[in-house]
């Protein structure tokens, strides 16, 4: 008998066999390691997932992916599958960069984090001109790139131990 379990990108297989003659066969065990096993992997938070900037950064990619899909097909391609990239990129930077071995390299991925938010803001107000986001999603979405920013900028800033703003105007 061969038992599978899938969580969260892992796979685990356990080939088990019965023996009649134990109390509790080898398979009634590997189901039970299986069961500890999954969890422990409902319960484990990666470093990043701790980070409300990071929550922060992939509710807005959900929101704006959500308006993509509300889009009519075969128009717009370009501009959308920019829009697509973009809007997953800060929150994919901001956990790279927390994957880091230094604190110098985290810094610099928090900013390009920041960088793909203003290609989100900018893609915004070209999809609000073009009439493809009505004035009350584009509010929304630089209201939220507005906070994302900001959580930006203070954690770069409790990284270097500085305060206040610290970027180039």
């Amino acid at each position: 008998m061969t038992a599978q379990l899938e969580a969260r990108g892992w796979r685990l297989e356990a080939k088990t066999t019965e023996i009649s003659d134990v109390k509790h066969s080898t398979e009634v065990r590997t189901l039970h390691g299986i069961e500890i096993w999954r969890q422990n992997m409902e319960k484990y938070v990666f470093p990043f997932e701790k980070l409300e900037v990071w929550r922060l950064s992939v509710d807005l990619a959900e929101f704006i992916l959500g308006l993509l899909e509300t889009l009519p097909p075969n128009r717009f391609l370009r501009l959308i599958g920019q829009m697509e990239a973009a809007v997953v990129s800060p929150g994919q930077n901001i956990a790279e960069g927390k994957g880091r071995q230094y604190k110098k390299e985290f810094i610099q991925y928090l900013h390009i984090a920041q960088g793909s938010l203003y290609e989100v803001l900018t893609l915004t107000e070209v999809f609000r001109r073009r009439g493809l986001f009505t004035e009350s999603d584009s509010e929304e979405i630089r209201n939220r790139c507005e906070v994302i920013d900001r959580k930006l900028d203070g954690l770069v800033n409790s990284l270097r131990g500085t305060v206040g703003r610290t970027r180039q105007a």
